[in-house]
């Protein structure tokens, strides 16, 4: 079942949809068969504009990662928003998507646990009326009501001093703003972890002020 498995992104060509699941290719030459609820298309002839976050993939590497604009145009040059890819790098054509913060493949949400009321970090894959699927930590894949839901702000004002909500491994905990930096879409946050007082980045489109 779709809750048992886990859900590695990659980049691929589309070969012949389907009404259920369609056939693609990825960039090594394998063909394969995906769920289209699985699928996220990536539309062509796109254009970006310095401070746009774009949906993307590592293009050195692997990997769906949200991308943050330093330099505009067809080609934008960005600044990954995760904390393993830190070098900016040029985006080829048409493999990318715009996000416009509002609830759509790519973006991330906080997912509130019914039970203890704790907020976990995921990524949308796909909406279909009040249901969603969201890929959740290590990749695990879960259908979610849209209800228990909330979209992270694209480009949260934060200052230094304030208190934010950030992702930490899976969860969502608190985190005290030590530097902003707007222009490549990430802050310096110092958290507590295990007794031990800890700075790392967080990025934008991960972190909001409140959650309930």
């Amino acid at each position: 079942g779709l809750d048992q498995v886990t859900m590695i992104y990659y980049a691929a060509k589309m070969v012949t949809p389907g009404e259920a699941a369609s056939v693609v290719e990825d960039l090594t030459g394998t063909k394969g068969t995906i769920p289209n609820s699985l699928i996220i298309p990536l539309k062509k002839g796109g254009t970006a504009e310095k401070g746009d976050t774009l949906l993307t993939w590592w293009q050195s590497g692997s990997g769906i990662l949200k991308a943050y604009v330093v330099e505009g145009g067809a080609t934008p040059k960005v600044q990954y928003l995760d904390d393993f890819a830190t070098d900016q790098e040029t985006l080829l054509a048409d493999s990318f998507i715009k996000l416009t913060g509002e609830l759509e493949p790519g973006v991330s949400v906080a997912v509130k646990d019914a039970e203890w009321g704790s907020f976990d970090h995921a990524i949308v894959a796909n909406v279909a009326g009040d249901k969603v699927i969201v890929i959740g930590f290590a990749s695990s894949v879960e259908v979610v009501d849209k209800a228990n839901l909330t979209v992270l702000p694209l480009n949260p004002e934060v200052k230094v001093g304030d208190t934010v909500m950030a992702p930490i491994i899976s969860s969502y905990d608190p985190v005290v703003v030590k530097e902003v930096k707007a222009d490549i879409g990430q802050i310096v946050g110092e958290y507590t972890w295990v007794d031990e007082v800890k700075n790392e980045p967080f990025m934008f489109g991960e972190i909001v002020k409140e959650l309930k």
